[in-house]
């Protein structure tokens, strides 16, 4: 007769199972977690929008690129693609004269905000405000990344005054004036769409 000892209890062995279990199951999170993050990434590549803005401190600059005399208000307009006020406007005021400025807006943390682009016209001399040209908004701006360049093209009637004068533009965001700017001097309309006496 053959006796055979008992094999003790042995835990490593019989512990080994739940542990590869274990193990398994942390690969795989680990494997999931990796993909997710590459998947996000390559949607943030994509559509840069749904990345969620770093809350840098809000900035903005102003330059004058362009300006153009002698812009006729329809002019403007069919440049812009506003096309239905064109078609809205009388032919008076689409013979009107006026200057077309192009100003750059560098704007940084501005993502899913909205600025605002004003103008007022004052004196080049006296640097005085010209109150029958109130700084209304003209223009709002919604960047869709952190940091965005803009050009935006303003048509700007000026008066038929024997001055100088100057568009001082200003950029706003969330109750803030970020950017000033003033535009190089200009002289009153002569023409006679825009009511300059006959000569």
């Amino acid at each position: 007769m053959t006796v055979e000892a008992a094999t003790p209890p042995n835990k490593t062995v019989a512990g080994t199972p739940r542990r590869m279990l274990t193990i398994v199951r942390s690969l795989s999170l680990v494997s999931l977690l990796g993909l997710a993050g590459a998947a996000t990434q390559v949607a943030f590549d994509w559509f840069p929008d749904l990345q969620r803005d770093p809350e840098i401190q809000l900035s903005a600059t102003l330059r004058t690129v362009v300006v153009e005399p002698d812009v006729t208000h329809g002019d403007y307009l069919l440049r812009t693609s506003q096309t239905s006020r064109f078609k809205a406007a009388p032919v008076e005021l689409r013979r009107v004269t006026g200057s077309l400025f192009y100003v750059e807006i560098d704007a940084k943390g501005l993502k899913r905000r909205e600025g605002e682009l004003r103008w007022c016209l004052h004196d080049a001399e006296t640097g005085r405000r010209l109150h029958a040209y109130a700084c209304e908004l003209r223009q709002r701006i919604s960047p869709g990344t952190t940091s965005d360049r803009f050009i935006v093209p303003l048509w700007v009637q000026p008066p038929v005054d024997e001055r100088q004068f100057v568009v001082r533009f200003q950029f706003r965001a969330k109750g803030v004036l970020l950017a000033l700017l003033d535009s190089p001097p200009f002289g009153p309309c002569r023409q006679r769409s825009c009511g300059a006496p006959e000569a």
